[in-house]
C-alpha cells in the first residue's frame, strides 16, 4: 500500500464555469478549521477595477491560467501562467522554469557531512544500497586503504568506522518507530506489528529546510482557466494524498509501503529524490483471513465480517501513524 502525502500546487481538476464577459472572481476570504479557505461575495471596488483592467490587457483568444494570491502572501496582483504562446498583459508570469530556478540553491560548505569526505559518503552509499556485509566491507576498505590506491581520499578505516558514520547520518532524517495495533475477531485478539516514521517530524524538516523555502507554497491560491470563451475554476490536489499498493519486504514477507510526498512543493521536486522528495514513512501490515493465516492476504474475502475486520485494522494503523498530525 503506497500512501502519498501531498499539499496543493498544480491544478488537477476543473469545474464551475462562467461566462467570459464576467470578471474572474476576486473575493475576500475567511479562514475556517483545517486551513480551508471559504470565499464570500464581498469585494472592494479596487479589486474589481484591478481584475477588469487585467482582462482588458489580455487578448480574448489567449489560453492561460490566472492565479489569485492569498491576501497574506504579500502579492496583490494576479499571476498568469501561459498555456499556449505568450500572454501580453503586463502581469508577472510564473511557471515550472521559474520554480526550478528558485530551487537551484548554490551548494555551500560540505553537503556530504557528517561524512568526513565526499568519497566516504559515496562508499557508504554503495555499501548500503548494495547490501555489503561486514566481511565484504572490511575487505574492500583494506584494499583501498592498502595497496589498491595510493592517493585515495577515503578515510573510512573499517566496518566499525562505517557504522559510526552511518549512525551520525541517521540523525539528519526522521527515525523509524515500532508500532502495534490489536483488534478482535470472533472473540479472539490479533496483534499486528509495523514500522513507521512520525509524519509531523518529516513536515517540520521540510518547512525548516532553507533550500526549499523559495519553492514552498506557503499560502493557498485560487486558480482559473481562461480559454477565450469561458472561465473555469481549477481545483488543486488535496493537502494529503494516499496512494496504496501491495509490495514485498522480502521473498517471504509482504507489506504495504507508505510513501509521503508534499504537494506544497513543485512536482519536479516532490516526485524526485533528495530534499523535498518523497519519504518512506512506514509499512502497513498485511491483514489476512484470521481463520487462515495473518501473513497471507486473501483479496476475495469470503464474508463481510472478514472484510470489515481488515478495514478496521488498517484504520487503526493509519490512526497510529498520523496521530501526531491530529494534535
Amino acid at each position: 500500500m503506497i500512501a502519498t502525502l501531498a499539499l496543493p500546487l498544480e491544478p488537477v481538476l476543473a469545474d464551475e464555469t462562467a461566462s467570459s464577459s464576467e470578471s474572474s472572481p476576486k473575493v475576500s476570504s475567511r479562514q475556517i478549521n483545517r486551513g480551508v479557505t471559504i470565499h464570500s461575495e464581498v469585494e472592494s471596488e479596487e479589486e474589481d477595477h484591478s481584475s477588469q483592467s487585467m482582462q482588458n490587457n489580455i487578448s480574448p483568444n489567449s489560453l492561460y491560467i490566472e492565479v489569485i494570491h492569498h491576501p497574506h502572501s504579500g502579492s496583490h496582483t494576479s499571476s498568469i501562467i501561459p498555456i499556449t504562446g505568450q500572454v501580453d498583459n503586463g502581469q508577472r508570469t510564473t511557471g515550472a522554469a521559474q520554480l526550478v530556478y528558485h530551487y537551484q540553491t548554490p551548494v555551500k560548505g560540505k553537503p556530504w557531512a557528517p561524512f568526513r569526505t565526499r568519497e566516504d559518503f559515496e562508499f557508504a552509499e554503495m555499501a548500503v544500497v548494495e547490501g555489503f556485509n561486514s566481511h565484504c566491507t572490511q575487505k574492500i576498505l583494506d584494499g583501498v586503504n592498502g595497496r589498491w590506491a595510493s592517493n585515495s581520499r577515503l578515510t573510512i578505516l573499517d566496518s566499525n568506522d562505517l557504522k559510526e558514520s552511518l549512525e551520525s547520518a541517521r540523525n539528519f532524517v526522521t527515525q523509524f518507530k515500532d508500532g502495534e495495533v490489536t483488534h478482535e475477531f470472533q472473540g479472539k485478539s490479533y496483534t499486528f506489528h509495523f514500522k513507521y516514521r512520525d509524519p509531523w517530524e518529516w513536515l517540520v524538516d521540510l518547512v525548516t529546510d532553507p533550500t526549499l523555502s523559495n519553492s514552498i507554497m506557503w499560502y493557498p491560491v485560487e486558480k482559473f482557466l481562461h480559454n477565450g470563451s469561458k472561465i473555469t475554476r481549477i481545483y488543486d490536489e488535496n493537502t494529503i494524498i494516499n496512494l496504496e499498493d501491495k509490495g514485498k519486504v522480502s521473498s517471504t514477507t509482504k507489506m504495504h509501503p507508505i510513501v509521503l510526498r508534499a504537494a506544497f512543493l513543485p512536482s519536479e521536486i516532490r516526485n524526485a529524490s533528495g530534499n523535498g522528495g518523497g519519504v518512506f514513512i512506514g509499512l502497513m501490515p498485511i491483514v489476512g483471513n484470521p481463520n487462515d493465516s495473518i501473513e497471507s492476504e486473501d483479496d476475495t474475502p469470503t464474508s463481510v465480517e472478514i472484510a470489515q475486520f481488515k478495514r478496521e485494522v488498517y484504520h487503526k494503523v493509519i490512526h497510529v501513524i498520523f496521530r501526531s498530525i491530529r494534535k
